[in-house]
This record gives C-alpha cells, structure tokens and sequence, in this order.
C-alpha cells in the first residue's frame, strides 16, 4: 500500500524539479535554441517576419494608460506606432 504512493511521490518530486528550470527562464526563443542573453525574445527566420497586432488610429487612441514601449501597426496611415 505504501509502495504506490512513494512512487507517485517521488515521480512529483521529479517533475517539480524539472519544472523549475523553466521558471527561471530569462529569454525567450523562436526559431533559435540559442536567444542572445541581452533580449527577452529573439525571433530568427529566414522566411517570415513578426505581425505586430493592427488597430485603427481611433482604436489606438481609445487604449487607456498605454505602456512605454507598446507597439501596434496603425492601419489608417500603414505605419508603427509605439
């Protein structure tokens, strides 16, 4: 009876500890196994580009508190906006 639960014990201790190691992850990869340490993605192809989400100009102003840094390709003047 006993011999059950230590194994089902002992397969959750191990899954814990494998898990870990990705909660520590610094960086993020796409199309690398190898993102460079200083970013926190790095996306690699030699076909493909990044779609930044797409809002209207009136869309974009409606967005409250916006974050430094948030990027959206506005559709009204087909550019980036950050």
């Amino acid at each position: 009876m006993k011999q059950p639960f230590i194994v089902c014990y002992a397969i959750l201790l191990l899954c814990c500890f494998c898990g870990r190691q990705s909660l520590f992850a610094q960086n993020v990869g796409i199309g690398t196994n190898t993102p460079h340490a200083k970013a926190a993605l790095e996306v690699r192809s030699t076909d493909k580009g990044v779609l930044f989400p797409t809002l209207t100009t009136v869309q974009r102003n409606l967005i409250t508190n916006p974050p430094n840094g948030l990027h959206i390709f506005n559709t009204d003047e087909r550019c980036l906006n950050y």
